[in-house]
């Protein structure tokens, strides 16, 4: 960032106060052997609290080769509404797990990353949607078995 863009007080453009919170959660990171992130899909990619997450521990320093943060196991557990599976209409539409494995590959989390999808999770709310009811439920325990298998 310019310096003439930030805050008189501020290093970067962070007070002191976001400066220790990015260090604490970038020592998580660099501290935990296994990363479990919990990814509902929200208007085609993640949530926003996830990508604040994510602006904290992205820095230049950890995109070396190897990055620090490298090594670590990562389980992106995706849940969807609908189904932007290879093959059907929407798959154009997936913002999410396409952004996650990019974005956490950038910056050495994704040499151990699994990602374990539940889809069509509206199918049991949504009356327009009750006709793909075993689809859902068919995902739903397959995104069970494959965590079972993990945490095994």
């Amino acid at each position: 960032m310019h310096k003439a863009l930030t805050y008189p007080g501020t290093e970067n453009g962070q007070s002191a106060q976001e400066r220790d919170l990015t260090e604490a959660i970038t020592r998580e990171v660099v501290e935990a052997s296994t990363i479990v992130l919990g990814v509902p899909m929200h208007n085609f990619t993640v949530p926003s609290t996830l990508k604040a997450w994510l602006d904290r521990i992205v820095h230049p320093a950890h995109m070396a080769v190897p990055s620090p943060l490298g090594g670590k196991q990562v389980v992106a557990v995706l849940s969807r509404g609908g189904s932007y599976a290879p093959g059907t209409p929407r798959e154009a539409f997936d913002y999410q797990q396409t952004y996650l494995k990019a974005i956490l590959e950038a910056i050495g989390l994704g040499e151990n990353l699994t990602f374990v999808t539940a889809e069509l999770t509206m199918a049991t709310v949504a009356p327009q949607m009750a006709q793909f009811k075993p689809l859902a439920e068919a995902s739903m325990a397959n995104a069970y078995e494959t965590l079972e298998k993990l945490a095994a």
